[in-house]
């Protein structure tokens, strides 16, 4: 038979079962703030905590979950998730994620939910598999609204692919130049341009491989200047560009320092055909000029020789204007003789309108300027005076 403990087994019994106790309680109170401070944090936390069973029903979510659906705590508890999923996600939820969770008792992703005043919020969620001891296993979710991420990053890829849209169709080689000189970008056209591909271009050649060695010491002067100073250095630049065949073009660039970065984007335009244009332009220019001057002279030798023969002319002019007044004068001195004259066929005498009978020489002295001196001619002589020897 076992012997009654004594009075100090008791006391020492008894000490024993208070520190037990003690120790419990303060487990309990330590297990009690431990939940408080869970339930502050799953009240409070911004993140969305679901807890679902293995059939994709609600059994509990935090406030946050409340806000960002808009319905209440009640409203949520014993729906399926799919009921708030988009459409399009609902099939996979049912067919991919709650087979996922089951086997490999986590899973991961991104799901569109549909609030309740329709708008569509993205969440990322990380959810475990959770397998209690005597209890059926649910699922513990923590999400994350990325809603305003994906729509910045859709923002920037549709600003990626609106300035990849114009880098590729801005009709002039267009390539990006890093700190090192190196090609990092390059878009179609320049390929065209240089006879390079891509993949022979970005990130293994250099800009200044493609330009005369004549013009690329102060091209690289200028540059060191725009990094230096932005605002000191010109952007628009013409040189002599040489392609993968060795031909020379003629290039007009125009490069900027791209703000808060140490590259550039320069774009390059092939003006050989308007330098060509531009020089047989010059060239005929000169010619036309050439021409000019020769008919400029032709011209003022012929106005030269023109002013002459009009002097000429005029002085000819004069002298038959001399020659008419001296012409008229003479005829106002002349007394013409006209009309049908009445004359002797044997004195030859003239008979005026009066009836008169005149001798030639006074009648014609009376109407002409004519004076007569009188003389003997060869034929009257010899019969006159057959015996003088004056008859030559």
């Amino acid at each position: 038979m076992r012997e009654k403990p004594t009075y100090e087994e008791l006391e020492q019994r008894c000490k024993a079962l208070e520190q037990k106790f003690a120790k419990r309680k303060g487990s309990a109170e330590a297990l009690l703030e431990l939940e408080k401070r869970y339930r502050d944090l799953f009240n409070n936390i911004s993140d969305l905590i679901m807890i679902h069973d293995t059939e994709g029903r609600l059994l509990n979510v935090n406030p946050a979950v409340c806000k960002l659906s808009g319905y209440a705590f009640a409203g949520l508890i014993g729906r399926p998730i799919s009921d708030f999923i988009v459409p399009e996600f609902r099939p996979l939820f049912q067919d991919e994620y709650l087979k996922e969770i089951k086997k490999k008792g986590h899973s991961e992703g991104v799901v569109v939910f549909r609030a309740k005043d329709g708008k569509e919020h993205y969440v990322e969620y990380r959810n475990v598999l959770v397998k209690p001891e005597g209890r059926k296993p649910y699922v513990s979710g923590l999400g994350r609204d990325i809603t305003d991420r994906v729509y910045a990053e859709r923002a920037l890829r549709d600003s990626e692919e609106r300035y990849r849209t114009v880098f590729e169709t801005t009709g002039s080689a267009t390539v990006i130049i890093a700190d090192d000189e190196t090609i990092s970008l390059a878009n179609t056209t320049f390929e065209d341009l240089s006879g390079y591909s891509r993949a022979e271009l970005e990130g293994k050649k250099t800009w200044t491989e493609f330009v005369i060695k004549d013009d690329l010491d102060q091209m690289r002067e200028s540059r060191r200047d725009r990094g230096d100073n932005p605002g000191s250095a010109p952007k628009n630049y013409e040189f002599r560009f040489r392609d993968r065949q060795g031909n020379t073009k003629n290039i007009f660039m125009t490069i900027e320092i791209i703000p808060d970065t140490k590259m550039s984007v320069a774009s390059l335009l092939n003006i050989t055909d308007r330098k060509r244009a531009e020089e047989a332009l010059q060239k005929s220019y000169g010619e036309l000029e050439r021409r000019v001057r020769e008919r400029t002279a032709d011209l003022a030798k012929a106005n030269e020789q023109l002013k002459l023969q009009i002097k000429e002319r005029k002085k000819a002019e004069l002298d038959k204007e001399n020659l008419i007044v001296d012409l008229k004068k003479a005829l106002r001195e002349v007394k013409t003789l006209g009309g049908l004259l009445p004359i002797c066929a044997s004195c030859k005498k003239i008979r005026d309108d009066k009836g008169y009978w005149n001798q030639l020489e006074d009648y014609i002295r009376k109407h002409s300027e004519a004076e007569f001196s009188h003389s003997v001619c060869p034929g009257c002589a010899k019969k006159l005076y057959p015996d003088l020897d004056i008859y030559d």
